[in-house]
Formats: structure tokens, C-alpha cells, sequence
């Protein structure tokens, strides 16, 4: 990835950062949105909008939310945030 590349998916993630915060106050749930989204940047080419960015986070957050709800236990306690977002990450690399 070339230097401008890297800046902008900097750029990029911290704007999904900045979104995450303002929609939820759990710092696991956050940290877990983040590295699926950080993954997710790597396939974004060109300019990133802001637009990209808001979407980025909400795709990122939706996946951890959806696969922490399938993997809560019976007596209803979930797994580790950041085991589920490196299980996604795996899910999208191996397909």
C-alpha cells in the first residue's frame, strides 16, 4: 500500500472511529467495530468519502452485533468482542 493509500485508510478509520463512539459507549463492542473495519478498509481503492467511512462503521458494527447475538450462550452471556471480530475477519479472508 503506498503512503497516500495508508493516510487515507488512516483517515478513513478514524472517522469510523469517530461514528462508533457516537453511537455506542461500549469500548470492547468499539475496538472489535474497528478491526473488522480495518480489515474491510483494505478493499476500499481511490478516494474515501466521508459517506464511505459512516458506512464502513455501521457494516462493521452490524456483523460484530449480529455475530456476538448468534454466539450468546444460553444463560444469555456473549463471547469476547474481540474473539467474534477476528472470527469475521477469518469468515472474510477464507470466505
Amino acid at each position: 500500500m503506498t503512503d497516500i493509500a495508508l493516510a487515507r485508510k488512516d483517515a478513513c478509520l478514524a472517522m469510523v472511529h469517530a461514528v462508533l463512539t457516537d453511537l455506542i459507549d461500549d469500548s470492547n463492542l468499539i475496538d472489535a467495530a474497528l478491526r473488522v473495519a480495518d480489515y474491510l478498509a483494505d478493499d476500499l481503492e481511490g478516494k474515501i468519502t466521508e459517506t464511505d467511512a459512516v458506512l464502513l462503521a455501521v457494516t462493521a458494527l452490524t456483523k460484530v452485533n449480529r455475530a456476538i447475538r448468534a454466539w450468546s450462550d444460553v444463560d444469555g452471556n456473549s463471547v469476547d468482542a474481540m474473539r467474534v471480530a477476528d472470527f469475521i475477519i477469518d469468515e472474510q479472508m477464507h470466505g
